[in-house]
């Protein structure tokens, strides 16, 4: 199979995990062009392991200053090589079959871009069958462009991509995923990719009539990608965190009939803004802005998306109503910007 796909990973202070990424990449059925990580700045001595590999296709680069995990991607992306782009996060693995499974479901649809399922693993590997996709369709072709107005359950390292797609917003530090996965929602659908249990006449990913993958969950299904949760995390909540996704779901808001505009599921798509809106009021709330939040109810409202509960909570005093979301209480957002941001959608 003709599949040249270059895996990129910024890698920073996960000297505990990065032996199992590299292997899990190397050990692909269908082998890959080149594995790319740029460290960007470990204090561990993940450089060093990463050195330590022998693999002719490994390029190990190293970024003079910090750039942030979005600014390492694209350094990388720069550097790549193959038609395809992958993305595996340094703390993360893949089943050895993904690649060759996602290069299958690509090649037969024709589509640009595509994501598996995946399982999460503990610091010590336990594999836990979390329903990372909830409700997310589960199709050989998918508009998920609906879906992620209100929220991005696809992960990083699970994405194949062609190469000059999109690039990623080095704005951001912690809500990059889900704003490059809409840049890539908005070229157009995805394949989603999972492999199916085990059958007699099994040979290959197998296709209904409807063209929609057999429905079946964990933990029968081989999930393709593995993430890792531990205390390291970059999405534990922090003021940042909290300013950044008032951002981003701002500019989501405020760009409502342009995204519109590109999806065919206007029902979908208007229900999604609607809990956009009511996660944006929940902020609020933690952030004990209070005016904001209302506000922020009242656009849910106007997609059909009622809470009267919010609204109790929303004329409570802050501390009362940030309390109940969040156990710190409020989160003081003084100094930081929650304006929508500039140029954030090729919209």
């Amino acid at each position: 199979m003709d599949f040249k796909v270059s895996v990129i990973c910024p890698s920073y202070n996960h000297s505990r995990y990065i032996a199992e990424m590299v292997e899990s990449v190397m050990a692909q059925t269908l082998p890959v062009h080149e594995l790319i990580v740029v460290d960007d700045g470990s204090t561990d001595d993940s450089l060093a392991k990463l050195k330590s590999f022998d693999y002719p296709n490994l390029r190990v680069q190293q970024n003079e200053e910090n750039l942030g995990t979005y600014g390492t991607l694209n350094r990388a992306l720069d550097m790549a090589q193959g038609d395809w782009i992958a993305v595996i996060n340094s703390d993360d693995k893949w089943a050895p079959n993904k690649i060759e499974l996602q290069a299958f479901g690509l090649e037969s649809t024709g589509l640009d871009w595509g994501f598996t399922l995946g399982a999460q693993i503990t610091e010590e590997g336990e594999v836990r069958y979390v329903n990372q996709h909830g409700d997310w369709p589960r199709e050989v072709s998918v508009d998920l462009l609906p879906y992620l107005f209100e929220e991005n359950r696809v992960l990083a390292s699970s994405l194949v991509f062609r190469k000059g797609l999109i690039r990623f917003d080095e704005r951001l530090r912690y809500s990059g995923d889900w704003v490059g996965l809409m840049g890539l929602a908005l070229h157009g659908s995805a394949n989603c990719c999972f492999e199916l249990p085990p059958k007699e006449d099994y040979s290959g990913p197998a296709w209904t009539g409807r063209g929609v993958l057999y429905n079946v969950e964990p933990p029968q299904i081989e999930q393709l990608t593995q993430w890792r949760q531990h205390t390291s995390n970059s999405y534990s909540r922090s003021k940042k965190q909290l300013a950044e996704e008032i951002r981003v779901r701002e500019t989501i808001l405020a760009n409502a009939d342009a995204l519109l505009s590109r999806t065919h599921n206007q029902v979908g798509g208007r229900f999604r803004l609607g809990r956009c809106a009511l996660h944006l009021n929940a902020l609020y709330l933690m952030a004990g802005r209070s005016a904001q939040a209302r506000k922020a109810l009242k656009s849910a409202n106007s997609y059909g998306i009622t809470d009267n509960k919010r609204w109790v909570l929303s004329l409570m005093p802050r501390r009362i109503s940030a309390k109940y979301l969040s156990k710190v209480g409020i989160l003081s957002l003084e100094g930081l910007s929650t304006e929508p941001l500039d140029h954030l959608f090729p919209v």
